[in-house]
């Protein structure tokens, strides 16, 4: 028998994509985590930043909800989203 703690390949599988997704959004968005014992629905809640200049950023006042899925398949296809020019 072992004292050792074990995690669960989906726990792993869960924190790996939710900093893969902190990391990417981080520098767009301001995250915040929405902890409750309830299950809402929804995992952060953001506002979308403009940069103003190299060292700055403001609030655009745009605020979205995320709700995180992650999985361990590598067939996900990522297409890319055409670019708002109106938007950063």
């Amino acid at each position: 028998m072992t004292d050792k703690s074990r995690i669960g390949v989906a726990s792993r599988i869960s924190a790996e994509g939710e900093g893969a997704f902190l990391s990417f959004l981080a520098k767009y968005a301001t995250l915040h985590k929405v902890c409750t014992s309830d299950d809402i629905g929804i995992d952060y809640f953001g506002e979308w930043l403009n940069k103003i200049t190299d060292k700055s950023l403001e609030s655009t006042n745009v605020l979205f909800a995320v709700q995180l899925k992650t999985s361990d398949k590598d067939n996900a296809v990522i297409t890319f989203i055409e670019k708002d020019e109106r938007l950063n």
